[in-house]
This record gives structure tokens, C-alpha cells and sequence, in this order.
């Protein structure tokens, strides 16, 4: 065990993961962001953030192959993420 939490993985209000395969995915509401992990290691892969991602208090997450589902609460939307390479594919409301 132990605990992941250094300032370069930005989490603010971390709320719900998911694990895909070798990558723990982390949104965190507050930040209006997604944080990717290694699991094997704990490390940042990468941190998505940024309008062009269209978060708004990001809760919720779910893994379809290689496509991330992230609930935006605030937002009433619907924010979907490549995860092989962090890029956004669609934005639904």
C-alpha cells in the first residue's frame, strides 16, 4: 500500500477512479480535471485539464475499450477521452 499525492498530480477533490488496464484514472471535481496514474508505480503519466476538454466538476468515469465516459456534475454533460493517448473525442449535452 501507499498513498499517491504529490503536487505535480493536481488533485483537488479527487471524487471517483477507474483502472484500465495498467492506468488508474482519477477526476478530480474541484480542478476541473483528470489525473492518470501508473499503477505499477504510482507515477503521473498525465494530467488532462484545460477548456478544450469541457470539464465542469468532473464526478464520475467509466471505461469502454479504449474510450473514457467523465460525467461533468456541474455541467449536465458528458466529457469522452481517448485513453490510449488523453485526447478528446466528443463533448455531449
Amino acid at each position: 500500500m501507499r498513498i499517491v499525492s504529490a503536487p505535480r498530480d493536481k488533485f483537488a477533490a479527487p471524487w471517483n477512479l477507474i483502472v484500465d488496464g495498467s492506468h488508474l484514472w482519477v477526476v478530480n471535481a474541484n480542478g476541473d480535471s483528470v489525473t492518470e496514474l501508473n499503477v505499477a508505480t504510482g507515477g503521473l503519466v498525465k494530467v488532462l485539464s484545460g477548456h478544450g476538454y469541457g470539464f465542469d466538476n468532473p464526478i464520475a468515469l467509466a471505461v469502454v475499450g479504449k474510450t473514457i465516459w467523465i460525467a461533468n456534475g456541474a455541467g449536465n454533460s458528458i466529457t469522452v477521452v481517448n485513453s490510449s493517448t488523453g485526447a478528446f473525442v466528443r463533448y455531449l449535452r
